[in-house]
């Protein structure tokens, strides 16, 4: 339309808020409270009218609205000489319609994406609240370097992490859930790690252009990173079967 222009929330006051339309070439203001109930006296002023004109020969629909609602439909009025009155959105609506079609409807399109914006808001804030019920707390198991084992199609997949838990993200990325079969904090543990990939060569022990992936089982695995540990004095810290199934269970 045009004598139509991009409506918009231009002030914000004590929860008094002004809205403008634009409207036969100019801008309209208008005041709403929290509730959208309009102030009708400066508006009809606007619009080249008169609130006490209308109520006088409608005071009749004013009383049907007010019995349909179970509400009053004048909100408030005060006099002297900044005297205003507040009606319900409802009622602006039909008052509105009487003066011009165009301005009410623009109000009523006002109104309904303020709807929609509000539906949208909390729609947004049920679904972070069933988000934030479904987390579930990350146990953590420990710090610093490890080497570590879990199997995944079949395979056991070995790796090396400075921090174990960025590096778990990163697997469940690609791969999904997992469980861990062991892990081991350790400072040597990526020479352990390369010891693995030196010890466990042939076909029947690991895939052919396949570095971390075995077919080796995780009990032989593991005992191997026991011994060479052992043998090259390498102090460790095995993570329990206890801590791995809270792990597991917390993610």
């Amino acid at each position: 339309m045009k004598n139509q222009k991009k409506n918009n929330i231009i002030e914000k006051n004590n929860q008094i808020i002004k809205l403008e339309i634009y409207h036969e070439n100019k801008i309209i203001f208008i005041e709403r409270d929290k509730d959208w109930n309009i102030n009708i006296t400066p508006l009809a002023k606007s619009l080249g009218k008169n609130w006490q004109d209308w109520y006088k020969y409608h005071k009749k629909k004013v009383q049907y609205f007010e019995v349909q609602s179970g509400i009053k439909q004048i909100v408030r009025a005060t006099t002297g000489r900044y005297g205003s009155t507040w009606i319900t959105f409802e009622l602006a609506t039909q008052v509105l319609n009487t003066w011009s079609n165009s301005f009410a409807y623009q109000l009523s399109c006002l109104h309904k994406s303020y709807v929609i914006s509000l539906q949208k808001q909390v729609f947004q804030l049920d679904l972070f609240i069933k988000n934030q019920k479904k987390r579930k707390r990350r146990y953590l198991m420990g710090k610093g370097p490890c080497i570590y084992c879990y199997t995944t199609n079949g395979l056991r997949k070995i790796g090396f992490s400075s921090g174990i838990h960025q590096r778990i993200k990163n697997h469940e990325t690609s791969v999904g859930k997992f469980v861990f079969d062991w892990i081991f904090f350790m400072e040597h543990a990526k020479k352990v790690e390369e010891a693995i990939y030196g010890r466990f060569l042939y076909p029947e022990e690991r895939p052919m252009n396949n570095r971390d992936h075995f077919f080796t089982s995780a009990e032989k695995l593991k005992e191997f990173v026991i011994s060479y540990s052992k043998l090259m004095n390498y102090s460790y810290k095995e993570i329990a079967d206890e801590e791995l199934k809270l792990y597991a269970d917390s993610v």
